[in-house]
């Protein structure tokens, strides 16, 4: 089985990673990962005021030297988890431009104007419902405006609402938002990510759960990454097995992997 991790972050350049670059490496390895990718946080309003640390060359050097060290049992590709892009576009199309990049994730952590919805209180059903309808309209305006690969775990906000709050929000009602967001994924030559987290959370489920990864390929989505969301060495590789079961239940006979921004097809 080939097995990759498309989803990581390590502690020298995403101010929430908790392993060094040398331990990410060294579990992939351990866990028979093939392709390890590592898609450090880049977003486009900063972090606690502080701007991202991947415009200039010092995460690329980095990189060539874990290569240098691991590159005869691991292919260790560039990435970065662009977070907000329509927030700041000027600002993303820069950290974007950069020629050695292999891959970006999309990725919508707050809305405008809004904390990360890690931080939001979710008092009710009722008081998550605008936020949600917010939350796939910004998603699809990133998809039509944005440089990116893929976006990212789709249903980022429902791991809060469901996983911490304990809240029971069924999405089903925004079905044509979803399938619109789908359509224009597939007609801008974007894909979306399998992102497992929620397996090793109070979540439980995958980002975007199994009945929409089904949907996505329902409305002609072919390119789909695996990744593990891991800030944590123990996390490397965590539900890739579980997301290629999910994948090939929806109907996929491939994964993706990525090389200077262009899509390869691996079969499962």
């Amino acid at each position: 089985m080939y097995l990759v991790d498309y989803h990581t972050h390590s502690s020298y350049f995403s101010p929430d990673g908790r392993s060094t670059m040398e331990e990410l490496c060294e579990a992939a390895i351990a866990r028979g990962i093939s392709e390890l990718c590592v898609t450090e946080h880049c977003d486009v309003n900063g972090w606690d005021g502080k701007p991202c640390e991947l415009d200039d060359d010092s995460y690329y050097d980095m990189l060539d030297r874990m290569r240098g060290i691991y590159g005869e049992r691991l292919i260790i590709l560039s990435g970065l988890e662009l977070g907000q892009p329509t927030q700041n576009m000027d600002l993303a199309r820069r950290y974007a431009s950069n020629p050695r990049l292999d891959f970006i994730i999309g990725s919508l952590h707050n809305l405008e104007g809004f904390e990360d919805f890690y931080f939001l209180e979710y008092p009710d059903e009722e008081s998550c419902r605008p936020l949600i309808s917010r939350y796939f309209s910004e998603q699809y305006e990133m998809v039509e405006k944005a440089d990116f690969d893929v976006l990212g775990h789709i249903g980022y906000p429902l791991r809060y609402i469901q996983g911490r709050a304990g809240i029971s929000f069924d999405v089903s009602e925004f079905t044509e938002e979803i399938i619109e967001l789908f359509r224009v994924l597939v007609r801008e030559g974007k894909g979306i990510e399998l992102n497992t987290s929620g397996l090793r959370q109070p979540y439980g489920k995958t980002m975007p759960t199994p009945d929409l990864v089904k949907l996505y390929r329902e409305c002609g989505g072919e390119i789909i990454t695996l990744g593990s969301d891991s800030h944590i060495a123990r996390d490397i590789g965590a539900g890739i097995k579980e997301g290629m079961e999910i994948l090939e239940a929806a109907g996929f006979t491939h994964f993706t992997v990525y090389r200077r921004r262009e899509p390869q097809f691996v079969k499962i």
